[in-house]
């Protein structure tokens, strides 16, 4: 049934369809008067609710057995209106064109999945794809650049319709991912990956336990989002093991990744890839990474946050691993700040022999989750200054902080000071010059005259 093939004003609140399938030819709109929701519900059996442009003063909710959108979505910035639309029994379709501008959260799910090649944009509100989705074009999620509220999630696996779809995903609160992006097979990777976060606000892009595989060409994590300092805690985190397969790959200035399991770039592409760029990185098993390029970010010092809540000082750039690091190529330092060092619990640290040109120190410690995870919960970052003495051939970085000094002797030798009375003594350096020539003089006096006994009173020690 094709249900008007010119606008509709909603002049009440909701819409219900009986039908099986429905298609509004033409717009979908609020009446001029009053501030209404306008929800649509459609038959059961199977139905298809197609929309063309839809507005709303306040709220957008549709629900149907399956849902295509063939254009634009848009409710009210100022009454924060919200876009809810579930596929209960089928696929929720947005084609390209099809952007959603929400004023408030936007929710969508399909029960056989999200197709879209539609742009999502919010006001500091929630953006959640709580399905799997596949990407038909290039896609941008946005939820704004203002505080610290809105937060974007795909709960789903994400993946290309034929692969090199381009996602962005740029939001002012936390990302999230957990499931696969790319897919699993080459075919369905992704093209240029874009994840930035408002890091300013202590943000964090994370990558689910789920989240195992990250395909795409290039991948691209806070690139633009950079910091003015070091970050304090990991501003992007894998749950668990994590490969990223890439052409590229490559961190912001000042932010750091870390990995509560082993941490692998470039491992599943068919060559090396082109470049690899690391700002700090902590992993609690090994850091992997196969590439012709690899790029460490210099920094300036900064404090980090502890697992005990208080904070310490991070000199430089770090890599931190409870297993090894195995780089298919030595490093170079880029920017300015000092030079990266490499630690583990062990002392041998450096999996593939590629990392002899820096420092190596033994951590103090065993890289857990819970040395990484902060009080409230935070994922940390790790200092490599925090090393004890390793055994040869070694050469460990000491935190001066650290090294304690060997004790040392109340009292010097009286061979160099003198004894008691001298060191107990008040007098000028003048007064101690004469009395040492008296002392020289009368030695050689009772010498000369050592077979003769005396009744002389004995040489004074010094005035007092």
């Amino acid at each position: 049934v094709i249900v008007g093939t010119s606008d509709i004003n909603a002049g009440a609140n909701s819409i219900t369809l009986t039908d099986a399938s429905n298609n509004f030819g033409g717009a979908v709109s609020l009446a001029n008067t009053g501030l209404f929701n306008v929800a649509i519900t459609n038959g059961s059996g199977n139905g298809l609710l197609q929309l063309a442009t839809v507005s709303a003063g306040q709220n957008f909710t549709a629900t149907a057995d399956a849902i295509t959108l063939t254009s634009t979505v848009t409710t009210s910035i100022s009454n924060a209106g919200a876009v809810r639309v579930t596929a209960n029994a089928g696929l929720l379709t947005i084609n390209a064109g099809a952007d959603i501008n929400s004023g408030g959260e936007v929710i969508l799910s399909g029960d056989s999945g999200i197709v879209t090649a539609g742009n999502v944009t919010t006001a500091n509100a929630n953006v959640s794809f709580l399905s799997a989705t596949t990407l038909t074009g290039n896609v941008a999620i946005t939820t704004g650049a203002g505080a610290a509220t809105g937060d974007i999630l795909f709960d789903g696996e994400i993946s290309g319709s034929i692969g090199g779809e381009n996602l962005t995903v740029t939001a002012s609160g936390n990302i999230q991912f957990n499931n696969t992006v790319g897919g699993t097979l080459a075919t369905t990777q992704l093209g240029t990956f874009t994840v930035d976060c408002g890091n300013n606000f202590g943000n964090t892009i994370t990558f689910g336990a789920l989240a195992s595989t990250v395909r795409a060409v290039d991948v691209k994590l806070n690139t633009n989002t950079l910091l003015a300092t070091p970050a304090t805690v990991a501003t992007i985190v894998a749950s668990d093991n994590i490969t990223f397969s890439n052409t590229t790959f490559e961190m912001g200035h000042n932010h750091k990744l870390t990995g509560l399991g082993n941490i692998t770039i470039a491992s599943l592409a068919a060559a090396n890839a082109t470049s690899v760029t690391l700002g700090d990185v902590n992993a609690v098993g090994n850091l992997s990474v196969t590439s012709s390029s690899i790029a460490l970010l210099a920094r300036a010092s900064g404090s980090i946050l502890t697992n005990t809540g208080g904070t310490i000082t991070d000199p430089t750039v770090d890599y931190v691993v409870g297993g090894q690091v195995f780089f298919s190529t030595a490093p170079v330092m880029v920017g300015s700040g000092g030079r990266a060092i490499f630690s583990n619990p062990t002392g041998n640290v450096d999996g593939s022999g590629t990392l002899g040109g820096f420092e190596q120190s033994l951590y103090s410690e065993s890289i857990t989750a819970a040395l990484l995870t902060g009080t409230t919960g935070q994922i940390l970052d790790l200092s490599a200054t925090n090393v004890v003495p390793p055994p040869p051939p070694s050469n460990p970085v000491l935190n001066p902080a650290n090294i304690i000094p060997p004790a040392m002797s109340s009292l010097a030798s009286i061979g160099f000071l003198g004894d008691g009375d001298t060191l107990d003594s008040d007098e000028t350096d003048d007064d101690l010059k004469t009395k040492k020539e008296s002392d020289k003089s009368s030695a050689k006096d009772k010498k000369s005259s050592s077979d003769t006994p005396t009744t002389a009173a004995p040489v004074s020690a010094g005035s007092r």
